[in-house]
């Protein structure tokens, strides 16, 4: 590994996650996820050298099951509702300027992402008619994110962190009518820290991690679903239109990298295992109460591999979930391609 003023051509791939590639939300459940699950695989906190970087994010995310608050499979025949299949594609471009300029000894930067989302829905639910099919498609350009980041690296190479704040504007549509919404129509605010540290006595294999915790504005123009009125303990609220401040968020992605080549072969190859935590940690607040027992939560690992040469990066990885609570549990896959114009 070097060390010094020479960083290796690997930093380019270590972004801080930022954008919402999707919230797989679109179903009944808590928060409001702004944070990408599982997008920041491969070297967490590990940021670029001074320069102008461009990163692709191709994310697609399936799921067939909605799990409730225990943890089980809601079906039709016994809670009136099922997930048939909820399908995400999401392409987000990732603009990041890392300054020359330091503070805190620290690498000054800042980011923008512009996600464009295609989200697919369908749900059997029961009706006074007998059971039915429900079912949405849209596509969009969903919420935007932004944000100033600072980056350290050790002088022996072994130890990366990084910090940031990231804005997420409510740019994407919303309709409190649609079963699917590409925007949250929301403001989100997430503090983030990040860091990946090399072993010493073996600094091909490496450990990261990406921690952010949410807070959301308030929605004006919510309407309460029948599961949303069933959690607030009142059935006639169903179709009301109110407000609706979500829950804080914590979560994380983690990653376990081995590098099969040496730091400076032309072509370099890591393989590695990841995942990602995430936990609602307040409830959802109605004008009309509280919104209880819908606390998201949801666990996942899986494989990945990175290659780059000269100035690209690509990387593919995929975690399967599961410990899930009020959420959909599928499989979620990222592909992401870098590019450096230093």
């Amino acid at each position: 590994m070097k060390s010094g003023g020479e960083l290796p051509g690997w930093f380019m791939i270590g972004f801080v996650a930022s954008v919402a590639l999707f919230s797989p939300r679109s179903a009944p459940a808590g928060g409001v996820n702004h944070e990408p699950l599982g997008a920041e695989a491969f070297l967490a906190g590990v940021l670029p050298p001074p320069g102008l970087y461009v990163k692709e994010y191709l994310n697609y995310y399936t799921a067939d099951k909605l799990k409730n608050d225990s943890g089980r499979t809601l079906s039709l025949a016994r809670d009136g509702t099922a997930l048939d299949k909820l399908e995400v594609f999401a392409s987000s471009t990732r603009f990041l300027y890392i300054s020359p300029l330091k503070i805190l000894g620290g690498s000054l930067g800042a980011q923008m992402i512009v996600p464009w989302v295609r989200t697919s829905l369908k749900l059997d639910a029961s009706t006074p008619g007998g059971p039915s099919e429900m079912g949405e498609h849209r596509n969009a350009i969903g919420d935007i994110t932004f944000g100033p980041n600072l980056s350290w690296h050790s002088k022996d190479g072994l130890f990366h962190a990084a910090t940031g704040l990231d804005i997420t504007v409510p740019t994407g549509p919303w309709n409190e009518r649609h079963l699917v919404n590409i925007g949250t129509n929301v403001w989100g605010f997430s503090p983030i820290l990040a860091a990946t540290v090399f072993l010493p006595w073996h600094p091909n294999l490496s450990a990261g991690i990406k921690m952010d915790y949410s807070f959301n504005t308030r929605n004006d123009d919510f309407m309460i679903s029948p599961s949303t009125a069933a959690k607030i303990g009142n059935m006639g609220l169903i179709g009301l239109e109110t407000r609706l401040s979500p829950g804080q968020e914590f979560h994380f992605d983690y990653g376990i990298e081995y590098a099969l080549t040496k730091t400076d072969a032309p072509h370099q190859f890591r393989v590695g295992a990841f995942g990602y935590f995430y936990q609602q940690t307040t409830d959802d607040k109605t004008g009309e109460g509280r919104v209880r027992h819908d606390l998201g939560r949801v666990f996942a690992i899986g494989p990945g591999v990175w290659w780059t040469y000269k100035k690209w990066v690509v990387e593919a990885h995929t975690a399967f979930e599961t410990a899930v609570r009020n959420r959909p549990e599928g499989i979620n896959t990222y592909l992401t391609i870098i590019h450096t114009f230093k």
